[in-house]
């Protein structure tokens, strides 16, 4: 059961086709073999009608009853008061020998009756038993608003008549569910096999967990060799255990020899919490293998092999990272990797010069990355390039995902010298991690030495997909000979022209950058529009009284916070006509009117039923003279999501000569998509003629790609015109203050945001136990984070209170604290907390500040989502005291207890 797990992860999901496609797999699967606990708890758990049905009867098999008679099913459906669990269960169980006189039962049956939440599990019988004369009725439920009923009549169509869904794909990839939209993608590679991985592989990158878990779902169907180096990317980029093992799967039951090494070395350079999910990954590569005859060792030995020569190679790779910490004097001639690593610890620090710094960063980057880790927004910021480099290589292996988003800004920089550094760092890394961003990266580049320093990187054939999309990203941007003659050679070594590469791109009707604008008009039409009615004198007052304030404050502000004010106000749907009306009596700055007439057209688009902001903007975009009023209406309407999904399509046009009345809507439009690939064309607005246009590019980089400022924001500071001087002034203020706009401080907020979604799912005692829990841990928590040697220097400093001085203030202070000193006994319970110094798979080592000793805590849960140097408190049981340190097991608490 154990080749079940990916599957049965999938239960988790949130979204309802991902859940159903896992429930068809087990379905399929399963037979009659024993069916898991997990089964029967997602049964119990599932609130569904539809799929709970389902869950509960792959999870009882042993409460189905006989086959089902035609007759007896007949008379069932023509009861007014059909019992429809009991005949939709008797549906789920018929065999391929009842189903055709079941089926031609239900073709001459009225279903009207049938409740709408538990349409999918009819859906499902068809989907498994209906042929050509269902084919009518199985298009109709494609459009269905229930993400289970789509998915189940796709699946059924897809086996009698496949030709028919292509009328389907358009709205199936662009629908809200992630399962549908995967399983569409599937259904592209049919027609579009280039344009279906290209869609796979953003879904496999996605930031929504739900979507990776579609991805990998339906990329099982893909060929495997189209996809190995992606997956291959995916385990290096990948954090959560399941989705690992789910990825695992797919390498398993392909063996494959390069595939199994390029394991072991993502193995080797993997944070200690994913090495057990991926040796147990290689472990079944492996095995696989040795049952196919591609290794004469066994399989054990075979593994611990390819682990010990990528341990080897990394290991050779340190030691050479300490001769620049040799030279400078760091270090003596060490060979002892433990022992130079805890030098280097202890001689870093961000006071040394950049020319004693960089060589223990270097060596620190190899050695131990998760050690820099909360030094790497300092790091970023010393203007020293090779310091610069060694802190985003150390980045990549503790946080990859992160790292990609940091090094897209280098990459996209107008900045030659950043776009240099992205390009040395992507050396250093994974070649699978780093191909896709190095040929975005190519697809961009105009500078000579830059473009040979990727063609270096580049010594493999690209495959076939990459090329087509290689070539048509590089043809819409400035043309380039140096860069065209590279496209050239490297189409010619993988068998193909450039032209045809580009060509063979165009033809699909299906592109990602349609299927994103798709998406991107569905959710903004969808969004709730405000429509402002007087329903009596008191509210008409307070209308009037709010528009009054409006005015008054938009008359008070300078020139750019007045445009800033407007489109901020069109966004939320809160100006009202007479609000505009008025100002455009008194205003005379052209940019200003221009933004409250858009404010005016905005409205009247908002009154439209069926508006939708990225509809009309491409329609306005595609005519000979667009309606640059609309466009910036438009612009303004869009949400975040929708931006990011509009963005592609802008992307692809000259924007940045536009009408300069429309550029602060497009630079906050670009603010919006946090995408640094527009970086190079807003840089160029910080020297525009236009006050306004120069703080609207300011606050565009900040969002996007606030390295890109670093070198403006003292010629900013310094100009004469107030608004931009004062902006620029306080948007250094906030880099200096947040350095690294995605660095710790935002996974912290985006780990509370998922605790607190987590929360909302307990019972009210449930929160309450929890909350009395993280008062106690925060307690812990401040008291680990005080000195030790604080209470006894406070203490000495203190003046005494007479000649006992024992019973001065500070003195209690102690007494408050000694429950936490006291020391630990044999059999004592107790809360430990403290640092982590270890993760082991079966116990964590804590160096508690309260017992002054190292804690050595059992468990039995594996290898634990903590980090060495990261803050640990549980309660445990004390085994074990001796001089050198304490064992002790952890307890459940009381609510794993229950």
């Amino acid at each position: 059961m154990a080749s079940l797990s990916p599957i049965l992860n999938n239960l988790d999901a949130e979204d309802l086709a991902v859940k159903l496609f896992a429930i068809l797999r087990l379905q399929e699967l399963t037979g009659s073999e024993a069916v898991p606990e997990k089964l029967r708890a997602a049964a119990d758990k599932e609130t569904d009608p539809a799929l709970k049905l389902y869950l509960n009867w792959l999870a009882y098999p042993e409460n189905t009853s006989n086959d089902v008679k035609p007759a007896e099913l007949a008379k069932m459906l023509n009861d007014p008061r059909a019992d429809w669990p009991r005949i939709l269960r008797l549906l789920l169980q018929a065999s391929r020998q009842t189903a055709p006189q079941i089926i031609a039962v239900l073709r001459q049956a009225s279903l009207d009756s049938l409740p709408g939440n538990l349409l999918p599990v009819l859906v499902g019988f068809y989907n498994r038993f209906g042929d050509s004369q269902d084919v009518t009725l199985l298009e109709s439920w494609c459009s269905n608003t229930n993400p289970a009923v789509t998915i189940l009549a796709v699946e059924g169509l897809s086996r009698i008549q496949p030709d028919r869904l292509r009328n389907f794909l358009f709205p199936l990839l662009t629908s809200e569910s992630a399962g549908i939209r995967s399983r569409a993608i599937r259904l592209l590679y049919r027609w579009h096999p280039e344009e279906a991985l290209r869609q796979l592989i953003s879904m496999l990158e996605s930031d929504v967990i739900d979507e990776r878990r579609a991805a990998l779902a339906n990329a099982i169907f893909l060929p495997y060799d189209l996809i190995k180096q992606d997956l291959i990317r995916f385990i290096i980029r990948e954090s959560e255990p399941a989705l690992l093992v789910q990825a695992g799967q797919l390498l398993i039951i392909n063996p494959d020899l390069d595939v199994a090494k390029a394991v072991a070395a993502v193995a080797a350079a993997s944070p200690p919490e994913k090495i057990p999910v991926l040796k147990g990954i290689l472990d079944q590569q492996c095995e696989f293998l040795a049952r196919i005859k591609l290794i004469n060792e066994a399989h054990e030995a075979y593994a611990s092999r390819l682990l010990s020569e990528a341990s080897e190679t990394a290991d050779l790779q340190r030691l050479a990272s300490l001769n620049a910490a040799i030279r400078a004097g760091q270090l003596q001639n060490e060979t002892d990797l433990r022992q130079a690593e805890s030098l280097l610890k202890l001689k870093f620090s961000l006071n040394l010069p950049p020319q004693s710094l960089l060589p223990v960063v270097e060596s620190l980057a190899l050695l131990d990355p998760a050690f820099l880790q909360p030094h790497l927004p300092e790091l970023l910021q010393i203007s020293d390039f090779a310091i610069q480099i060694a802190a985003l290589s150390a980045m990549a292996k503790t946080s990859p995902v992160m790292a990609e988003k940091v090094l897209e800004q280098y990459l996209c920089s107008a900045s030659p010298q950043r776009r240099k550094t992205g390009i040395k760092v992507l050396s250093r890394l994974d070649p699978a991690f780093a191909r896709p961003l190095l040929l975005r990266t190519l697809a961009q580049e105009n500078e000579r030495e830059l473009l040979d320093q990727i063609e270096l990187q580049l010594r493999e054939p690209l495959p076939r997909a990459a090329l087509i999309q290689l070539c048509r990203q590089a043809r819409l941007t400035d043309e380039c000979s140096e860069r065209q003659n590279l496209l050239n050679r490297l189409c010619q070594a993988a068998g193909m022209t450039a032209q045809e590469a580009t060509d063979t791109g165009e033809t699909c009707d299906f592109s990602q950058e349609a299927i994103m604008l798709g998406r991107a008009e569905k959710s903004v039409a969808g969004a709730p529009q405000t429509v402002t009615t007087k329903t009596s004198t008191s509210e008409s007052l307070a209308d009037a009284r709010q528009r009054t304030r409006f005015i008054e404050q938009y008359q008070s502000l300078p020139a750019f916070a007045k445009i800033h004010q407007i489109i901020e106000a069109i966004g939320n749907c809160r100006l009202a006509s007479e609000e505009s009306k008025e100002l455009l009596q008194s205003e005379t700055g052209e940019l200003q009117r221009f933004a409250l007439q858009c404010s005016l057209v905005a409205i009247e688009q908002q009154s439209r039923r069926s508006f939708s902001p990225a509809q009309t903007l491409k329609h306005n975009l595609s005519r000979p003279v667009p309606e640059w009023i609309e466009i910036a209406a438009c612009l303004a309407q869009m949400t975040p999501e929708a931006a990011r999904l509009t963005a592609p399509m802008l992307q692809q046009l000259r924007w940045p000569s536009w009408p300069e009345t429309v550029l602060p809507f497009m630079l906050r439009f670009i603010g919006l998509t946090t995408k640094p690939a527009f970086s190079a064309s807003a840089t160029r607005f910080l020297r525009h003629t236009r006050p306004e246009i120069r703080c609207a590019a300011i606050s565009c980089l900040h969002a996007i790609n606030p390295g890109d400022l670093a070198e403006s924001l003292p010629s900013l500071a310094a100009e004469k015109d107030p608004e931009v001087a004062a902006l620029a002034r306080r948007t250094a203020r906030e880099l200096k203050a947040q350095p690294l706009m995605n660095g710790a401080a935002a996974n912290i907020g985006k780990g509370i945001q998922k605790f607190a979604a987590s929360l909302q799912q307990l019972s009210t005692v449930s929160q309450a136990a929890l909350a009395s829990i993280m008062v106690l841990a925060l307690s812990i928590f401040l008291l680990a984070n005080q000195p030790v040697t604080d209470f006894s220097t406070a203490a000495a400093e203190s003046p005494a209170a007479g000649s006992n001085s024992q019973t001065g203030g500070n003195t209690a202070v102690i007494h408050r604290f000694e429950h936490w000193r006291q020391p630990a006994e044999v059999g004592q319970e107790r809360v430990i907390f403290g640092r982590i110094e270890e993760n082991f798979s079966d116990s964590l080592l804590v160096q508690s500040p309260a017992l002054n000793m190292p804690v050595l805590i059992r468990h039995d849960h594996g290898v634990l989502p903590l980090k060495k140097n990261q803050h640990f408190n549980g309660l445990v049981k004390i085994d074990n005291v001796n001089a050198s340190r304490i064992e002790s097991t952890l307890l459940p608490t009381v609510e794993s207890k229950r």
